[in-house]
């Protein structure tokens, strides 16, 4: 007899749990979508901070220019020496890698060759 309502008390909290929100459930933000832009969110999170008026969070982050050309030399691993080295084409043109920079990927493409920058011939070299 204790059994059967020890059963039932059981069943009975099981079934009552399941139809009240006691349990976790995802939380939906009321963001706008174009924060779904990493670039749009980052310009908003950043006057956010310039505008606060915490102090200690005001001027908190740093701002930095790279004087680059905005991209890697693509490169491949030399088995013989056992280090990476820049990639050349069949010209002997060194090869553009990765791109990081928003301008310069609106200007060239990953496995371009590189003729000249900025109107110089050959400015690199290998090391």
């Amino acid at each position: 007899m204790q059994n059967k309502v020890k059963i039932i008390i059981y069943t009975l909290s099981i079934l009552l749990l399941s139809f009240t929100k006691a349990y976790s459930s995802e939380t939906k933000l009321s963001n706008p979508p174009e924060m779904k832009d990493a670039r749009f969110a980052c310009k908003i999170f950043f006057e956010n901070l310039a505008k606060s008026e915490n102090t200690t969070v005001r001027n908190f982050y740093t701002y930095a220019i790279w004087n680059d050309f905005g991209f890697y030399l693509k490169e491949v691993f030399d088995e013989k020496e056992y280090k990476f080295k820049a990639f050349k084409d069949k010209d002997n043109n060194l090869v553009v890698g990765p791109i990081y920079n928003f301008d310069t990927a609106s200007k060239i493409n990953a496995g371009d060759s590189i003729l000249s920058i900025n109107n110089k011939r050959r400015i690199f070299h290998e090391n």
